[in-house]
């Protein structure tokens, strides 16, 4: 368990990483042979075989056809120490046990040590507006130190450690993700610092940072820095690899940033902020239907965590009435692993509330001569009427306040390695995982910790798309080809076996015009989806019909990604020529423009770098605005006329509809109707109920579909 009053920092969350953690990283890439068991130095002739650690622990089974690793060794492999004050600067020492082959003699030396001095830094992408994203540790080999044989060895080839440094350097030196912040919560400042041994407590590399929190309802009021590296205190427990907590003063926090998220200014430059419920979430335009008071984020129960939205609904004719809207995530350990059940949710609204609606709805049924339900309605209102309203009405405060929950999801007991792509339509994330006994909840905070072993988990493509069917004699669909547009970035791993090598049988399509093609049987499809190893209801969007007897016989569909890909293509395109343009015809212009407003402005003529600089911005705004046009005037015409070379996959109603069944892929704009017929149903499309008849299938373009003998 964690000491939660050891979190101190003032940061927002804590993460200690101990040595073995560490060496765990190291171990993980052993496994997907990036660290290669076997290291050749040409010079001095030598070939270095490393041996796992006997204590080596996995979630997983070895492939079968994967090259067996060496024999563990107990004499201490992948034991790690974190240094301070070294000579080199070197962060951890890691031993590695290796046999030693010399060429030269045939000579064979057994288990000796190779020791791995290496710093450890903090690397991190910062954005233009100077966020960090996406930290990493850069892990480089700075020193070594030999065994007295394998010493010996270099010595008699005329070698020193220095002389054979770059050799382990380049299958060594390595990065790894961490994975402590959900992809929805940006952060505000992430440091990192050693810390040494106290009151118990082993040595650890801490990991401290702060999320980039509202402050306010304004765009730019966000939390000011907090936190300090020398308030910091070591809170790894005795016998652990990993150790995590966020103090409970955040919890106001979360909620507080949920909530202003959820703020619009009552008109442009008023500066006077309120808190609507809108019709469409998504969509500022929509109707108002309620209005959030408050947003609160904190534990329940002792091993929860509770999302607590409070606010008003605005019904015409009656008074507004209250209602609380509760969701609580239970986070559970089930072997050791952390996991998230769903979560159950609550609503109440106010009993006078409840009673006017109630009244109301069973009033108008007395008026239809159904007096008899009244009592059943007015009793029934709170869950069966209220509450399914109010949840619609609720879910776009429940989702800003759930994305502050979703660092729950993102907690660093499962921290990615390395990510390869062993199958085309999957990549592996290959874990170091904490097992753990209990995660605690409660007004101290969230705090975990566990011990370190490697596991990996599926990641599905999500460029891969449906292009096409095959067809039995029989005409009945057996494949489907999956386009993955970067098939090629990772073919190489197609082939390789190692420990950790996660693959299912897949095939590439040969003689095709698309040559970026897998094809894969219904079968393998539906098995994995169920493994997750496989995007699953890819959404496809009809674009034109084959119609045969007055009825729509064919749909020809193209996935709403590609269409995606197709639009930001050419809207990219457009801003490269459209920036191009602007600066070869009035560059010139617009820099002594610039030079003169910036003189004027400061009181003494600008640097070139200045300049440069105001040039960059105003060709920002320039191509924003006509990108705005294009985008309105020209740009869906363009995507129409991108997409057409790239139809060919078209199926009757039945066949898209069982494909759906399988949770392969879904129609979108388009209802699917399933009628009732002597011997059972059939199914088909039709577009959804409204006054526009533009978007209706039969109003789309016709097409003759393509017939091979």
């Amino acid at each position: 368990m964690v000491d939660q009053s050891l979190l101190r920092s003032g940061f927002d969350g804590e993460m200690l990483l101990g040595p073995r953690y560490l060496g765990y990283l190291l171990l993980s890439s052993l496994d997907t042979g990036t660290l290669p068991v076997h290291i050749p130095i040409d010079d001095p002739g030598v070939d270095l075989t490393i041996s796992p650690p006997e204590d080596y622990q996995r979630l997983y089974e070895p492939h079968p056809d994967a090259e067996p690793l060496p024999p563990a060794v107990s004499s201490g492999s992948f034991g790690t120490e974190i240094l301070f004050d070294h000579p080199r600067q070197a962060d951890l020492r890691v031993r590695t046990i290796v046999d030693v082959e010399v060429r030269a003699g045939g000579e064979r030396i057994s288990e000796q040590f190779l020791d791995l001095f290496m710093t450890v830094t903090l690397e991190t992408t910062v954005d233009e507006d100077g966020i960090p994203t996406e930290p990493q540790l850069r892990i480089e080999v700075v020193q070594l130190e030999l065994d007295t044989l394998l010493a010996l060895a270099l010595e008699a080839a005329g070698k020193t450690p220095d002389d054979v440094l770059p050799d382990i350097k380049d299958v060594v030196d390595r990065t790894s993700d961490l994975g402590f912040t959900g992809e929805d919560q940006g952060l505000q400042r992430i440091e990192m610092q050693k810390l040494r041994e106290s009151g118990g407590h082993p040595d650890a590399l801490g990991v401290y940072f702060n999320l980039r929190l509202r402050s306010g309802p304004a765009e730019d009021d966000y939390l000011d820095d907090r936190g300090d590296l020398a308030d910091a205190r070591n809170f790894l427990p005795p016998g652990e690899d990993l150790a995590f907590g966020i103090p409970g003063s955040l919890y106001p926090k979360l909620g507080d940033d949920a909530r202003f998220r959820m703020a619009e200014e009552t008109s442009d430059g008023s500066g006077e902020f309120h808190f609507p419920l809108r019709e469409d979430p998504s969509d500022p335009e929509s109707e108002i239907k309620g209005r959030i008071k408050d947003i609160s984020v904190g534990p329940f129960d002792g091993d929860g965590l509770r999302i607590e939205v409070k606010g008003e609904f605005i019904i015409d004719l009656l008074p507004d009435p209250n209602f609380t809207f509760r969701f609580d995530v239970r986070p559970t350990i089930e072997d050791g692993l952390l996991t998230l059940p769903p979560a159950e949710h609550d609503l109440d609204v106010d009993l006078f509330g409840s009673l006017l609606i109630g009244i109301a709805l069973s009033g108008l049924l007395i008026g239809l001569g159904n007096a008899g339900f009244m009592a059943l309605i007015v009793l029934g209102a709170q869950e069966f009427i209220v509450e399914p309203i109010a949840l619609d009405r609720v879910s776009g405060a429940a989702d800003e306040a759930l994305e502050d929950a979703s660092f729950l999801e993102a907690l660093p007991h499962r921290v990615t390695a390395e990510r390869r792509h062993w199958d085309a339509l999957y990549a592996t994330k290959h874990d170091v995982v904490s097992l753990m006994e209990a995660i605690q909840i409660n007004d101290a905070g969230i705090a975990f910790s566990g011990r370190a072993v490697l596991d990996k988990e599926p990641d599905a493509i999500d460029n891969a798309v449906i292009r096409t069917e095959a067809r039995d004699d029989d005409g009945a669909i057996t494949e489907l080809w999956y386009r993955i547009r970067d098939i090629f970035d990772f073919a190489p791993d197609f082939d390789q076996v190692f420990p950790a090598t996660d693959r299912r049988e897949f095939e590439r399509v040969e003689d095709d015009d698309e040559f970026n093609l897998v094809r894969l049987t219904l079968e393998q499809i539906r098995d994995r989806i169920a493994e997750t190893r496989i995007r699953d209801r890819i959404g496809y969007v009809p674009k034109d019909i084959f119609v045969e007897g007055h009825q729509i016989r064919l749909m020809r569909c193209i996935s709403d990604t590609e269409i995606g890909e197709q639009r930001r293509r050419l809207l990219e395109d457009f801003r490269e020529r459209t920036r191009a343009e602007i600066l070869a015809e009035r560059g010139d212009a617009l820099r002594e423009q610039i030079r003169e407003e910036l003189e004027q402005e400061n009181g003494e003529a600008p640097t070139d770098e200045e300049v440069e600089e105001e040039l960059e911005n105003r060709l920002d705004d320039l191509v924003e605005a006509a990108e705005e046009t294009f985008a309105e005037e020209e740009l869906p015409q363009l995507v129409e006329e991108a997409i057409s070379p790239l139809l060919r996959f078209d199926l009757d109603a039945p066949e898209f509809a069982a494909l759906e069944d399988d949770n392969i892929l879904e129609i979108l704009a388009y209802q699917r109707i399933r009628r009732s017929e002597e011997g059972g149903f059939s199914d088909y499309y039709r577009d959804r109920p409204d006054k526009d008849r533009s978007d209706n299938l039969l109003s789309l373009p016709r097409y003759a579909p393509v017939t091979t003998e």
